[in-house]
């Protein structure tokens, strides 16, 4: 079964629901299924993770909900998922190959997985090294080198080799497929016609005449056309338009290629011409348009193009280069499998294997003749589910299919959205998903498979593979869903973007409670739902603002709209978003704000311009490992100690924060000598002035002994040990840490540290080795990606939209969308294509003897089905983009024109009659807008040019609100260079008002500030020894501040009512190895702590959890060592469960009005004044164990494992209890009061576990 699921329908949701129904309880014993029997395969660790999680807490639902055999069935279910296979497909392979690796010779059982990037491509990078050492005297290898490399470098063959590699290896049989790879080149004259070349162009060739007699028609109904200036424009394009239907006509019925090619060169088009009369003579005069206006340019293009591209050359010429090809891609494929071999024999010597190899592996254990595994692992797992299906690969999908399909059925549950497939660049296949949902019957509600035997002969026992198709958004308003379907109704089509979005993939509104606000209110505004437009248009031709760079004037707008928003304008008020948990409105946070951009080579600027402007910001992916600020510094560094005479390195490093060196220092150096280099005027100028006392002089004697140092041991080859010391010495790990985003620059310079050391584990050694390899790395634009650093501050989220997805945030920004689309793979010197059974390779043919570059017949074909292949994935990107929002969605762009100009340029295109845009419309757009644009000038409320015409209704389109605005440099307050004028004078103003009302008396002197700053602490004693006193303290540090005593159970401190609290001394847990062992019980700690973890882990269901459920939860937490054996013995679990039959907390979570909240473990932090001696606030951190809120009231609760004494009486275990821990209790009443901010009075009550009481805060102490 495939389930097609839309954005936000649900579909995890779906699968634990799928699961949970395959592992009820049944009444034949042989059907039943357990959950160690079902393999669910997932896409990311995160999204496993998840899912068990999810499935665990459905598995708790239903042993509360059940009784008997069925309860206990499940109690076997939860014991189960320990061991259960909800994993990635790259974890799953592993363990599957390791369990299995003695049935495969080739394989080491203790090998190692490859995962790293760096040492993955430093290993590629031997492997192809020594595959030249022995192949650079090949004449052959030579003849490949000089074909695909350029005047430049010899790169150009690795590079080609790589890509091939990299697609062949994720086929089932990556041999069969590189074998086959030539055979598109072999044409002879006698079967020419019947060629894939021949085939795929005449088809190519009918399809692009298709669209130009489409262009030709809606030319007549153009303005000009229609106008009585030009009458024989209208003749003419209906002429032209036959013309181009019958030549299609004749492409898609005929097979005699050249007989075709001639037609296509002798198109003959109609001439526009007006009759006049001369002395009485008639002629005709030829009239020509101008080619703006001209509605026939579009169309002429297209054949054009044909005639100079796919049928450029004769046959002849086709046939005598593409043999000359097929020698080269022969070559290719030859050279491409000694790279493999020499690859996998080094993967061989290391013990290493990536997981290409492991599912490789594991599809060849599965297909081993003399092994019954398949049969064993078909049998073991009863059915397979995956998730995100859309991205798999063809080598997953067969690994997959074994599993799950044998002679009699098929166990594979399938769940995604092909419109959410954008890892082509991973060579995910989403035509995988595609041509099951065509072939799939498609489930309706209440309707049933009919003649299933006929319509499936290929299904054994009529066994109906069905599509289900989920189209409820639960995720967004109804404004973002009628958007998006407005939009790609328009865009996405069988013929571009996979499927007919009109009939297949429109979102439906199920986020019902957004509804529930019309009837709120508030006395603040309200961001709007309605979807937002925003373009910049600079104007270059206006000189007052031409060095205004549109991506940052267009940063600057999206900072501008959300000061506007949190009320940081003058005259502006912070706006308000619905909180559905709350049911009421709430203020706008930063927070709620992300940014998503296509990729992030932007988010150096943006994000410097939102620090500009006062807006925390995170990025959730760092920029371009290699272009921050603080790698590139450490970068130049290496190589100057490699090589110091190199001036842009050596400058780049005296200048930065390690040396400090001004510009006007830097000019003094180069005022030594002026001819030499760099290094070579340092030197000197040190000579020169040896024995002088300068800044400048000291800067540099730091500087040369410090390089001196590097180099001596850079020449050890002890490369990490090199920029370990280099951090040290300089302190510039320390300094990065302080700069804005501190804790992501610090990630980046241990990231370099870390791929410096992987680098070492290979073979390549030395700092030289490392440099060229990072260079080699930029020239190839790749990047090796720092760790990534996680905020859960109040702060903007920056991200890519790749790195969005199966994400959700209220507020969503969607920028750079008039940034070029990429066009990189058609462009390529080698073009690869693994779609169809047609040609998979283009390349270039470089005539040896007059060293010109020809494009085969071949590569041409391909570059128009790569083409249509990228521009589907860039429309699913943007689908993916547009999906992210809850509740408010902006699009933003940036052009070089004036709004005028760029919306004419928009609106002169032809758009079309249909709800879909044209083809040609969508094939040819360079950019989101070019998409975007057209598609919303097609609803009655877009602005539109002055000379327009007017909107035509069309049958089927659909429609939605939005709100399409046009910014410039003008209104964005913008100056000449590009700075945001308004808010800079605007601070400038209020500090000239602040600086004139100081007064004389109230300005300090230099001196006085100095003399404060460095004068000693007051308190001698934490002066001397500031560690002594930690950061802030647990409210349990105040329980024992009466007499000094940590071990005294008193609280005098608390029970005398001061406010007041105490800085204490920093106490370490005494180490482990001198408590003696304590191997058979656990401390009273422990059973507290486990204790504690079972009340936060137990469901909170329709009725009280029982002492078995928490007997259950307790085996899964001791399973997973989260309770150790000995604790888990000593808690009693009756008493734990007896909590919840107390009153009131039974009455407030089960009496039948539902509480508003209901919080365990609840972390809080505030400060208090300090009674002792330092005379400063402390910092008191603290967990409340949980409270419930009601309507009228705060229940908060506390648990107490103490056992009572012996010969110790209820009243006086309660007494002691409420003097000991009072106290605290009374602090987190305080802590809630301040930070619920509700006015709700707070009842307090202990809970003693061992006596099964909850005792109220005694009379006596409430006055307290």
């Amino acid at each position: 079964m495939l389930v097609a699921a839309a954005a936000g329908s649900g579909k995890t949701q779906v699968l634990v629901e799928r699961i949970i129904r395959e592992i009820a309880p049944q009444k034949n014993p042989s059907q039943q299924i357990n959950i160690d029997q079902l393999l669910v395969v997932t896409f990311t660790n995160a999204a496993a993770k998840e899912m068990r999680e999810k499935i665990q807490q459905k598995i708790h639902e239903q042993i509360n909900q059940t009784k008997g055999d069925a309860h206990r069935h499940w109690v076997e279910q939860l014991n189960r998922l320990a061991v259960a296979d909800i994993t990635t497909m790259d974890a799953f392979s592993l363990k599957f190959v390791r369990q299995n690796a003695y049935l495969l010779p080739q394989v080491d059982p203790g090998f190692r997985v490859l995962a790293d990037d760096t040492e993955r491509t430093l290993l590629r990078l031997e492997a192809w090294q020594q595959l030249c050492e022995k192949r650079y005297a090949d004449a052959e290898f030579q003849t490949l080198s000089n074909n695909f490399s350029n005047d430049r470098d010899d790169n150009g063959l690795q590079e080609a080799v790589a890509k091939v590699y990299t697609m062949a290896d994720v086929h089932p049989d990556s041999k069969a497929w590189l074998d086959k790879l030539p055979d598109s080149y072999l044409i002879d004259k006698e079967h020419f016609d019947d060629s894939v070349f021949a085939t795929e162009s005449r088809a190519a060739a009918a399809q692009k005449l298709g669209a130009a007699a489409d262009l030709a028609k809606a030319a007549l109904k153009t303005d000009i056309a229609q106008s009585e200036d030009h009458q024989h424009l209208k003749a003419v394009l209906e002429a032209d338009q036959k013309t181009l239907t019958d030549l299609q006509a004749l492409f898609m019925h005929s097979k005699k290629w050249s007989e075709l090619r001639a037609e296509l060169l002798d198109i003959e088009y109609g001439k526009l011409t007006s009759k006049l009369e001369v002395d009485g003579v008639k002629i005709s005069k030829d009239i020509s348009l101008d080619k703006k206006e001209d509605p026939r340019s579009a169309y002429k293009k297209i054949v054009a193009d044909l005639q100079m591209s796919l049928f450029a050359y004769p046959e002849a010429q086709v046939i005598a280069l593409t043999a000359k090809a097929h020698h080269l891609v022969e070559g290719l494929v030859k050279v491409v499998q000694q790279f493999a071999k020499q690859y996998q024999t080094l993967k061989t010597q290391r013990r290493v294997a990536d997981y290409s190899d492991i599912e490789h592996d594991a599809v060849q254990l599965l297909e081993v003749p003399t092994s019954n595994l398949l049969a064993m692992t078909q049998a073991h797992y009863k059915e397979v589910l995956v998730d995100e299906y859309q991205d798999t690969n063809q080598l997953q999908e067969q690994l997959l299919h074994l599993i799950a399909t044998t002679k009699a059925e098929n166990h594979l549950f399938m769940v995604g959205d092909d419109k959410q497939s954008i890892y082509g660049f991973r060579l995910a296949e989403p035509g995988l998903f595609q041509g099951k949902r065509r072939n799939f019957w498609e489930w309706q509600p209440g309707q049933e498979p009919d003649q299933e035997a006929a319509l499936y002969p290929q299904q054994p026992n009529k066994n109906v593979s069905e599509v289900v198709a989920l189209d409820d958004n639960f995720r967004a308003t109804k404004e973002n869903d009628q958007f998006v379907n407005m939009l790609f109704g328009q865009l996405m089509s069988t013929d571009l973007g996979g499927g007919d979005y009109l009939k297949q993939g429109q979102l439906h509104y199920g986020a019902k409670w957004f509804d529930e606000r019309y009837a709120a209110t508030t006395d603040k505004p309200i961001l709007s739902s309605e979807p937002e437009i925003d373009l910049f248009a600079n104007d270059k031709s206006n000189d007052a603002v031409d060095n205004v760079d549109r991506y940052k004037a267009e940063a600057y707008l999206v900072a501008k709209q959300i000061k506007l928003w949190m009320g940081k304008l003058p005259d502006s008020t912070r706006h308000q978003i619905w909180d559905s948990e709350q049911k009421t409105y709430r203020d706008l946070k930063y927070e709620d704000i992300t940014l998503l951009t296509r990729t992030k080579s932007n988010n150096v600027a943006i994000m410097e311009i939102f620090k500009q402007m006062g807006i925390p910001i995170s990025v959730a992916d760092a920029p371009n490992f290699f272009k921050t600020t603080e790698v590139q510094v450490m970068m130049s560094l290496l190589t100057i100690i490699d090589n110091p005479d190199q001036d842009i390195p050596l400058v780049a490093v005296l200048r930065s924060p390690m040396y400090g060196l001004t510009s006007d220092e830097l000019a003094s150096i180069r005022l030594e000598d002026r001819k030499a280099s760099f290094y070579t005027a340092l030197t000197a100028f040190v000579a020169h002035h040896q024995g002088e006392s300068s800044e400048l002089m000291d800067k540099l004697s730091r500087f040369t002994v410090d390089l001196s140092t590097f180099r001596d041991l850079a020449i050890q080859n002890q490369l990490v040990t090199l920029i370990w010391t280099i951090y040290n010495r300089t302190g510039y790990l320390d300094y990065v840490g302080g700069m804005p985003g501190g804790a992501q620059r610090q990630a980046n310079l241990h990231a370099l540290y870390q791929r410096a050391n992987d680098y070492e584990q290979t073979s390549f050694k030395g700092l030289f080795q490392f440099i060229k390899f990072i260079q080699k790395m930029q020239d190839q634009d790749n990047d090796l990606t720092a760790a990534a650093t996680v905020s859960d501050e109040d702060v903007v989220k920056l991200m890519t939209i790749h790195g969005s997805k199966g994400l959700q945030f209220p507020v969503v920004f969607v920028m750079n969308l008039t940034k070029g689309l990429n066009t990189w793979d058609t462009s390529a010197d080698v073009l690869l294509n693994d779609q169809g059974k047609g040609i998979h390779i283009g390349i270039d043919y470089v005539d040896p003897k007059y060293n010109i570059k020809l494009e085969t017949p071949q590569k041409m074909l391909l570059q128009d089905s790569i083409h249509a292949k990228n521009w589907a994935e860039e429309m699913r990107v943007l689908y993916v983009a547009l999906t992210r929002s809850e509740q408010k969605l902006v699009l933003v762009g940036a052009v070089n024109n004036d709004d005028d100009e760029t919306l004419a340029h928009w609106q002169g295109q032809d758009t079309g009659h249909q709800p879909v845009l044209p083809l040609q419309l969508r094939q040819n757009a360079k950019t989101y807008f070019d998409w975007i644009i057209p598609a919303l000038m097609r609803q009655k409320d877009f602005p539109r040019a002055d000379d327009a015409a007017p909107v035509q209704a069309i049958d089927g389109l659909p429609t939605a609100a939005f709100t399409f605005r046009t910014f410039d440099a003008e209104n964005l307050n913008l100056d000449k260079d590009g700075q945001w004028d308004y808010e800079r004078g605007h601070n400038a103003e209020q500090l000239d008002q602040r600086a004139a009302a100081v007064q004389p008396d109230q300005v300090a002197d230099y001196d006085q500030i100095r003399c404060l700053l460095e004068d000693d602490y007051p308190d001698s004693k934490l002066a001397s020894n500031p560690t002594i006193t930690p950061a802030y303290q647990s409210v349990s540090d105040f329980k024992a501040l009466g007499n000094g005593n940590p071990g005294d159970p008193t609280d005098n401190e608390m029970a005398d009512g001061s406010d007041s609290y105490q800085h204490v001394n920093e106490r370490f847990d005494e180490p482990a190895f001198t408590l003696g062992d304590d191997s058979n019980g656990a401390s009273a700690t422990e059973i507290g702590t486990a204790t504690h973890l079972l009340f936060k882990q137990i469901p909170l269901q329709d009725q009280a959890p029982t002492p078995t459920e928490f007997e259950t939860l307790l085996q899964t937490d001791v399973a997973q060592d989260l309770i150790t054996t000995a604790a888990g013995k000593q808690i009693d679990l009756a008493s734990v469960a007896a909590f919840y039959q107390q009153e009131p907390i039974h009455a407030a979570l089960w009496g039948g009005t539902q509480p508003h909240r209901v919080e365990r473990e609840y972390s809080f932090s505030m400060l208090r004044p300090d009674r002792g001696a330092h005379n400063a606030p402390v910092l008191i951190h603290g967990t409340i164990d949980g409270f419930i809120e009601l309507a009228d009231k705060i229940i908060l609760f506390d648990y107490k494992t103490d056992r009572i004494k012996p010969d110790e009486s209820r009243a006086d275990y309660t007494a002691e209890m409420w003097q000991r821990y009072g106290g605290q209790l009374g602090l987190y009443k305080e802590a809630l009061t301040s930070l619920l901010h509700n006015g709700k009075p707070i009842e307090e009550y202990l809970y003693f576990v061992a006596a099964q009481q909850l005792s109220p805060l005694p009379q006596e102490l409430r006055s307290l």
